[in-house]
């Protein structure tokens, strides 16, 4: 676990890989996605998509 001191920002990326190998039909499918995050002395705002 990384510690960070007080007053310092951080952030960094979640990576989702989602896969299917295509069942019966044989055709595979993939989606990857990326979230964001950014941590720091700022106002905070949660926004659904």
């Amino acid at each position: 676990m990384r510690q960070v001191p007080a007053n310092q920002d951080i952030g960094g990326s979640i990576t989702f890989d989602l896969r299917d190998y295509g069942g019966q039909s044989g055709s595979a499918n993939q989606t990857v996605k990326h979230l964001n995050i950014y941590l720091g002395q700022h106002p905070t705002e949660v926004r659904y998509f």
